[in-house]
């Protein structure tokens, strides 16, 4: 009656101030059957890095994202 799923991710995102970036890593997710159907129990995302088209690769701890 429950499940766990783990998928990597790349998201394109754009700032407020029309900046793009990538940002990339892994969401892991954990599940659980209801009488309603199957709901999420945990959703959590572990950000693996960020780039920017005009800046290469940051870590995370560059950017002040963790």
């Amino acid at each position: 009656d429950g499940a766990r799923g783990t998928w990597d991710v790349v998201l394109p995102m754009t700032s407020p101030a029309g900046q793009t970036n990538l940002g990339f890593g892994t969401y892991d997710e954990i599940y659980e059957r209801t009488s309603e159907g199957w709901k999420f129990r945990s959703l959590r995302f572990h950000l693996a890095g960020l780039t920017r088209p005009d800046n290469g690769y940051a870590a995370p701890e560059d950017t002040g994202m963790r």
